[in-house]
């Protein structure tokens, strides 16, 4: 191999400063792989310095250097070695993003990760050291290879930061409060998580993990739209604080059979739909259920909601095995109620003064 002190066949300086690194110029032009140990003179790695780099192979980076620019070490698809030294401070945008990395061990000198940083990237575990708080959009999106990620003390996570990370089975977001849409969409191989520290579950957050089967959120209050669409293993949801869920957010959950929401107040337009699983329906809190709301929960049997005084058209429509439903406060029964609810034998009313178009169509 060849080791190459970067000097002036393949870099250029700053011009003022001659404190940076600029250029890598063509590696393809190199010949060969190459271990680069960056000179000891220099105090950071310029935007781009290695960009697209085909023959990189390793990276030494000397205590000096404080800072590594946006897209510096990008599409680097053979680096598989690189020293960061606790000298550093700042990781730029997609810094490391499509290369050939299996590991990397980031200083605790560091305290946000930038966007799209490892985007791409082959790592298969990532721990971010605990001085990481903030986390940027797209920073560990498409990371194919990702098994574990370890990310103990950030708070919040940017939109799409985990994104199809297809590999990924275990989180450790002890301290995550807020996370951005989509943040772990399309991870299909993800198991299990557990916030303890989320307060809202935004849009597509968890849509299309495929082998979620448990959710447990303490703290959240909210869950968006489409948040765990698609996600058709999912068993249990454990979220005792939630108010709200929107339009669509669990729809064709298939296997659901645990639902705990004790103080959710409203639920969106289809929020249920397809959850095939589920048998007993029970949200003694909730006062409104959109259009569509519970439709297509083939195993439902038992429905009681306590406290609801206003459901959607088709509410419960197609719930195929429904048997008995409790509704004291309602105070309308809305068009397609009960609509191909083929096995319904009682239903308990005491405030219904109206009956809409084929609420009883069984």
């Amino acid at each position: 191999m060849l080791t190459i002190f970067l000097l002036f066949a393949l870099i250029s300086f700053c011009p003022q400063t001659r404190a940076s690194l600029t250029a890598c110029g063509n590696c393809a032009e190199c010949g060969g792989s190459l271990n680069i140990t960056i000179p000891d003179t220099l105090t950071s790695v310029a935007d781009f310095a290695f960009d697209n780099c085909g023959y990189l192979k390793s990276v030494f980076i000397p205590t000096f250097v404080t800072k590594i620019g946006d897209f510096a070490f990008n599409n680097d698809l053979n680096l598989t070695s690189i020293v960061i030294p606790t000298s550093v401070l700042s990781i730029g945008i997609y810094a490391f993003a499509n290369t050939g990395l299996a590991s990397i061990t980031l200083p605790t000198s560091i305290v946000h990760i930038a966007n799209g940083t490892f985007s791409g990237s082959a790592i298969r575990a990532l721990s971010i050291p605990t001085t990481v708080i903030t986390v940027g959009e797209n920073a560990f999106s498409e990371m194919k290879y990702l098994v574990s990620l370890n990310i103990p003390s950030v708070v919040v996570l940017g939109v799409n930061a985990s994104y199809g990370c297809v590999n990924l089975k275990s989180i450790n977001a002890v301290s995550l409060e807020t996370i951005g849409e989509s943040a772990f969409s399309h991870c299909y191989s993800l198991p299990q998580v557990a916030l303890p520290s989320l307060l809202a579950v935004p849009k597509d957050a968890f849509s299309f993990c495929y082998d979620l089967s448990s959710v447990k959120f303490p703290f959240a209050t909210f869950v968006d739209s489409r948040a765990f669409e698609s996600s058709y293993d999912l068993t249990v949801v454990e979220m005792p604080l939630v108010l709200m869920v929107a339009d669509y957010a669990f729809y064709s959950c298939f296997n659901m059979v645990t639902l705990k929401m004790p103080s959710l107040l409203v639920v969106g337009d289809h929020a249920f739909d397809s959850v095939f699983d589920l048998k007993t329906l029970n949200l003694p809190s909730l006062v409104t259920a959109g259009q569509y709301a519970f439709i297509n929960c083939f195993d439902l049997t038992t429905v009681n909601l306590l406290s609801v005084t206003s459901l959607g058209e088709g509410a419960l429509m197609n719930d195929h095995y429904l048997v008995t439903v409790r509704l004291p406060l309602l105070p309308a029964v809305p068009e397609n109620m009960f609509s191909g609810c083929f096995q319904l034998t009682t239903v308990i009313f005491t405030s219904a003064v109206s009956v809409g178009n084929y609420s009883f169509s069984c």
